[in-house]
C-alpha cells in the first residue's frame, strides 16, 4: 500500500481547495493529518480524503512557517490492511499564475 497523491501540489491564493487524497490497496481509508510544519493550517475529511486549507491562503501574505508560500503537511490513511503516510508540500500560487509554456499543466 502507498499514498498515490503527489507530494508536490499547487493551490491557488484565495481558495481553500488543495486535493483529494488517494492510496493503493484495499480500502476504505480513514484520512488524518499527522504532522508537518504547517499541519494546523489544514483540514481533511476523514472518509473522502478531501484536503483543504482551514482558511484560504493569501499569496501576498504567506502564512506558512517560514514565509515562502510552500506549506508542509503530513497525511495518513488508515485501512484494515495497514497505514500509509506522505509528507506533502503545497505551493500557493497567485490567482493569475500560468505555468511556463511546455510545463506539465495538471
Amino acid at each position: 500500500m502507498r499514498v498515490i497523491t503527489s507530494s508536490l501540489l499547487n493551490a491557488v491564493s484565495g481558495s481553500t481547495a488543495v486535493c483529494t487524497l488517494g492510496a493503493t490497496g484495499p480500502g476504505p481509508f480513514a484520512w488524518s493529518i499527522t504532522g508537518g510544519a504547517d499541519a494546523a493550517l489544514f483540514g481533511v475529511v476523514e472518509a473522502t480524503g478531501v484536503l483543504t486549507f482551514n482558511d484560504a491562503p493569501d499569496y501576498d501574505v504567506p502564512g506558512d512557517g517560514n514565509g515562502d508560500n510552500i506549506y508542509a503537511v503530513e497525511v495518513t490513511g488508515t485501512a484494515a490492511a495497514g497505514v500509509v503516510s506522505r509528507l506533502l508540500f503545497v505551493t500557493v500560487r497567485p490567482t493569475d499564475y500560468r505555468p511556463p509554456r511546455g510545463a506539465n499543466r495538471r
